[in-house]
């Protein structure tokens, strides 16, 4: 009887311990399962495309009215081309920002132009990771009284002129964006001068704001 029970207890300690070693390595390929999907996903980040909107420039002056030209320079810092791209933007007027003088950002609002864009592969267009040069893509406010209105509190210091704007792009097989804020920085005098060759050079220029910018 002693020796059943002797046996019993022995098989009883063996089957402890062998469950216990399955948990043990249950729980090193959960561990490892997820170490391999951080170690993919951030392969993925490294080697996919990413668009910077990096600068905005005047190309018509503020005080010669609409349509007001300027543009937008953008990056792609990544690996692989960023395909199907396409973009909107939104210029509008808020309270005007002093130069050295605070401002409450958030009076701004959220950066919506990203809301129902998509990318798309017939009008899109294909950005390629940048060596060297930017993309240069040219933006105009429209001749529109919504945006004369705006103009002319622009031009008489009673607003700053906001460019909210979007990116929507494809990369790795998915849809990713990358949305900008930029306020045109007014200096004394006109907003475009002229150099000795009669070429203009804005005199005003944009500055990325600290609101209203993301990316995924």
């Amino acid at each position: 009887m002693e020796k059943v029970r002797t046996t019993d207890i022995v098989i009883a300690a063996a089957t402890a311990v062998t469950a216990v070693a399955a948990i043990v390595q249950g729980c090193e390929l959960v561990s490892g399962s997820k170490d391999t999907a951080k170690l993919a996903n951030a392969t993925l980040s490294a080697s996919r495309a990413w668009i910077d909107p990096e600068q905005l420039g005047l190309d018509s002056s503020v005080e010669s009215g609409l349509p007001l030209r300027y543009h937008i320079r953008v990056v792609n810092s990544g690996k692989e081309p960023a395909t199907e791209v396409v973009w909107k933007v939104n210029p509008y007027g808020a309270p005007y920002i002093p130069e050295g003088g605070s401002f409450d950002e958030s009076a701004l609002g959220k950066n919506e132009t990203c809301a129902g864009l998509h990318a798309n592969p017939a009008t899109g267009i294909v950005l390629y990771p940048t060596a060297a040069p930017t993309h240069v893509i040219p933006m105009v406010m429209e001749n529109a009284p919504e945006n004369l209105s705006i103009l002319e509190k622009v031009r008489e210091r009673n607003q700053s002129l906001i460019i909210d704007g979007c990116f929507v792009y494809r990369t790795a097989g998915a849809e990713h964006f990358s949305s900008f804020r930029f306020f045109l920085r007014d200096v004394p005098g006109p907003s475009v001068l002229l150099d000795k060759d009669g070429k203009p050079i804005p005199a005003w220029s944009f500055n990325a704001a600290l609101s209203g910018n993301d990316v995924n």
